[in-house]
């Protein structure tokens, strides 16, 4: 099995979904924030407004992010930082996987 690795902007990386990691009642991640920056601050005023609860495995699909190159944005709630722990996370991916697939699912081919 071979992995790639790229060092990108995930601001202008251009996919159909980026995954956002976002700790319940914490300053977001450096690269999230970055993000915030790009898309006139979406990620932030979801927050601020309470329309996503970054609560450990909450997900929420953004179906548009502008000044991003990605087609859409799931937010993926990781839980208290304090709290995010192996078990924690893989909890959280679990749920952002469960998303993806359903994404997908209802995808025309």
């Amino acid at each position: 099995m071979e992995f790639s690795v790229q060092t990108a902007n995930p601001a202008k990386t251009e996919t159909a979904c980026l995954l956002v990691p976002v700790f319940k009642g914490s300053d977001l991640l450096p690269t999230v924030a970055k993000l915030d920056d790009a898309s006139e601050r979406l990620i932030g005023q979801l927050l601020e407004r309470g329309d996503f609860d970054a609560a450990l495995g909450n997900v929420q699909m953004v179906p548009f992010a502008p000044g991003l190159g990605a087609e859409r944005i799931l937010l993926v709630g990781l839980g208290e930082r304090e709290k995010c722990q192996e078990a924690a996370f893989i909890k959280a991916l679990d749920a952002a996987m469960a998303a993806l697939v359903k994404l997908l699912s209802t995808k025309p081919v």
